[in-house]
């Protein structure tokens, strides 16, 4: 504990504003990363629930695929199919949180005349599911995206949490302790002073 000085008292209330403004600073964070969290959640599970369904369609066009073409036909697809493409990135800041998300990029899912195979030799079954599995990465990209941020979000949602308990519940408390240590410590000794000053002129009256 600090001296029992008014300079102390001073220094400690400061500090103990400075605190009160941080707690409020961390509160307000946290309100905007879980308002975030919450909007981002949404999408995600959209999201997740499109990849479930596009992905069913798929793996069945790609039975029926198989059955009509023969695996062969199917897995010399593959390499014709297989190919790059861009996706732009930008980087997004939320209450000094650094968040990754999608900015543009091309899609997964082509004309048939731009697959990289003669469309006219394959029956509709496995052009169907050649289409379906580009959409599912498509959905994929989506939700990696969603996926990256929600992990990003509660990652800082539990570290601003854990400094504000800090601050509200151990650096607050024992600031406010010491602030009232010191006026209780000031106070005595004001008492103690003005009980002096009364007896040195009771004694000054009666000598006189």
């Amino acid at each position: 504990m600090l001296p029992p000085t008014r300079a102390n008292l001073l220094l400690l209330k400061d500090k103990a504003a400075a605190v009160a403004s941080s707690r409020g600073l961390l509160r307000s964070r946290r309100r905007a990363l879980i308002h975030e969290l919450l909007a981002c959640s949404v999408a995600y599970l959209a999201s997740r629930d499109g990849i479930s369904r596009l992905y069913a369609e798929a793996i069945g066009l790609l039975a029926v695929a198989t059955g009509q073409e023969g695996g062969e036909v199917i897995a010399s697809l593959v390499p014709a199919c297989r190919r790059d493409f861009r996706v732009q990135v930008r980087n997004r800041r939320l209450w000094g949180l650094s968040l990754k998300e999608i900015e543009s990029r091309e899609t997964a899912r082509r004309q048939p005349d731009r697959r990289g195979h003669d469309e006219g030799l394959l029956g509709p079954a496995t052009a169907a599911a050649i289409d379906r599995f580009e959409a599912v990465v498509d959905a994929l990209i989506e939700f990696a995206a969603h996926d990256n941020k929600l992990a990003r979000l509660a990652e800082e949602i539990g570290r601003t949490t854990r400094r504000l308990r800090v601050l509200e519940e151990r650096l607050l408390p024992a600031v406010q302790a010491e602030i009232r240590g010191i006026g209780q410590a000031l106070g005595e000794r004001e008492r103690e002073e003005l009980y002096r000053r009364q007896r040195c002129r009771g004694r000054a009256q009666e000598e006189r």
